[in-house]
């Protein structure tokens, strides 16, 4: 179906919406839990996944008051009718790690007339793809949109933690104490049962990014909901209420709508949606489409945080690749900061994740830089575009632990101009749009702040710009104990322009100086240097440098930025021989 507006999208930009953004779940799950708190008519919620009894809000003494499922039913027994759509999850891929039936009918015991949830696909409709989008919707009227599900192990703030073990006031109580490499979900219907011995390991900590939106934008993430909730409930053939879609102007109005109180960011709504997901009788795959243009009209940077980085049909690594030629080509300076996990969520040496690092190096190497390399020798292509990941490491009892800061995050930001937050990853199952089902936020601030671009004067959006600031000051450790940007003027000065060569120098030498240090405090971790499995087990049998070594270590790490590390395992393959699900199943899934 051919849409009139940008991008191929159900919605047109809207005008004169108000945006925040939220680096990490705390900031975000507080945020929310005042705007559920002021709910009067309608809140409606979609999610991979979902735990009732996450905690919102986590300032001390803790109450349970502050739970999604205690919020929820307060807000049910005064009236307001709530609306909860989560994915089917395939019980064979996820092993339990999702309990989508604990959540619905916990969810519907808080109240038997005012709570509705429902799940798709289900039932004889198999598929291998999942229902991503990651929304909240108040009273049609606000809208939260990005990669942070309410679900356990999704709370963290700036400066990840790795430790929790104070058994009178947990941060992170329960099942939100969460490492994969030791211990994924399993009986979440025992939300407060550890699954972790937080005197020996570590959390692993949860870098994400969110969005809030109002207006019209707001409006259009309602009406994705309210298409997929009539479409599953016609499926799940339930009693609950379809939901009408309201005009506008019909749409319950508060004493003081934000309607009226007029925001300076342009927003788009795109989505990655098709027949299986939502009953369309037609794929709209806008998300790909704004990331292939947005990436080929750049003019000076782009900066990506994603949880994968996987180009097989979608073209995202090819246009990257051919707006850094053009750079060269045309002496321009331009920088592509890509961050990306370590390794995927899990234990990496899993066959299914050795699968998904193989087609995430095939894209970084064969399809990006190794032909650029080719097309341009004796160019330094690092210059031009660079991969990163993050990592921390903390004392926990009489030893030094460490681990990646995950980043889940689906951000992208563009020449300080526009942000592109939402759920959508950078791989093929996100972005065709037949796929799993996807939706970002597309902003652009029309309030401008004065800055620099390669030394010159330069107006950014304050969204994209502060957003980006954030972030930059978070992973190379400019940010104070309690959250706030230090003030250290010169460094500051650097972070504000983001592509000049003093910036980049700073960002790649603290990337390069933590790195170091993780290879000596870590040095079984994924790494350059271990190019083959048979020198990762050599390398296991050796003695850890010394504790006390090990903590001074840690002291002199600054941030959590490291260099990705490209050349891991290069001499060996990450495929298994014989019979194994993965060699089974086709490619596509995993990319």
């Amino acid at each position: 179906m051919h849409s009139p507006f940008r991008f191929g999208s159900f919605a047109p930009e809207r005008k004169e919406c108000r945006a925040t953004w939220f680096v990490d779940g705390k900031t975000y799950f507080e945020h929310l839990a005042d705007s559920l708190e002021a709910a009067q008519h309608q809140i409606f919620i979609t999610d991979w996944s979902l735990n009732p009894e996450v905690y919102l809000r986590r300032t001390q003494p803790v109450s349970s008051a502050n739970r999604l499922d205690k919020i929820l039913k307060r807000k049910a027994e005064e009236g307001v009718e709530i609306f909860v759509l989560l994915w089917f999850e395939t019980a064979s891929a996820t092993k339990g790690t999702v309990n989508s039936m604990h959540a619905i009918s916990k969810l519907r015991e808080l109240h038997p007339t005012n709570i509705h949830a429902l799940r798709h696909p289900g039932g004889r409709m198999k598929v291998m793809w999942t229902h991503h989008q990651k929304t909240v919707i108040i009273d049609q009227r606000i809208a939260y949109v990005g990669g942070i599900d309410l679900c356990f192990g999704r709370y963290d703030h700036q400066h990840h933690p790795l430790v929790d073990d104070c058994e009178l006031a947990l941060e992170f109580p329960g099942k939100d104490y969460y490492n994969p490499r030791f211990d994924d979900f399993h009986d979440l219907h025992r939300p407060f049962q550890d699954l972790l011995d937080r005197a020996t390991q570590p959390r692993m900590p949860w870098h994400d990014i969110h969005s809030y939106i109002d207006g019209e934008a707001a409006v259009d993430v309602a009406q994705n909901f309210i298409v997929r909730w009539n479409h599953h409930l016609g499926k799940a053939r339930r009693k609950d209420p379809s939901i009408t879609s309201p005009e506008i102007h019909e749409l319950p109005r508060y004493e003081e709508n934000v309607m009226n109180k007029r925001g300076t960011c342009r927003v788009q709504i795109v989505r990655s949606l098709s027949q299986w997901s939502s009953g369309l009788p037609y794929k709209e795959a806008s998300v790909h489409a704004a990331y292939v243009s947005l990436i080929e009209n750049a003019q000076h940077f782009i900066y990506i945080e994603n949880q994968y980085f996987i180009s097989a049909e979608n073209q995202v690594a090819v246009t990257l690749r051919e707006r850094i030629a053009r750079a060269i080509s045309n002496k321009e300076v331009f920088r592509a900061y890509i961050c990306v996990p370590i390794t995927p969520c899990g234990q990496w040496e899993s066959t299914s994740i050795k699968y998904v690092m193989k087609w995430q190096y095939k894209t970084i190497n064969k399809d990006i830089l190794n032909p650029l390399r080719e097309r341009f020798p004796g160019v330094s292509i690092n210059d031009y575009v660079s991969f990163y990941s993050f990592r921390t490491a903390a004392r926990l009892g009489n030893q030094v632990v460490s681990d990646q800061v995950y980043i889940h995050s689906k951000l992208m930001i563009v020449d300080d101009r526009v942000a592109v937050i939402g759920s959508a990853n950078i791989n093929d199952r996100s972005l065709c749009g037949d796929r799993d089902s996807e939706i970002v936020a597309i902003i652009e601030d029309e309030e401008y702040v004065e800055s620099q671009m390669n030394g010159n004067f330069y107006l950014a959006s304050r969204f994209a710009h502060s957003l980006r600031v954030s972030l930059f000051s978070e992973h190379l450790g400019l940010l104070s104990d309690d959250g706030v940007i230090e003030n250290r003027s010169e460094l500051l000065n650097q972070i504000n322009d983001p592509i000049c060569e003093d910036t980049f120098k700073f960002w790649v030498a603290t990337a390069l100086s933590n790195k170091r240090i993780f290879d000596t405090l870590c040095p079984d971790a994924p790494r350059d240097g271990i190019d083959s499995f048979a020198l990762l087990r050599q390398i296991r049998e050796m003695e850890p440098a010394p504790f006390e070594k090990r903590l001074e270590l840690v002291s002199k790490l600054r941030g959590h930025l490291i260099t990705y590390p490209l050349l891991f395992l290069q001499n060996d393959t990450f495929e298994e021989r014989g019979v194994v699900v993965e060699n089974i199943v086709p490619d596509y899934v995993f990319q």
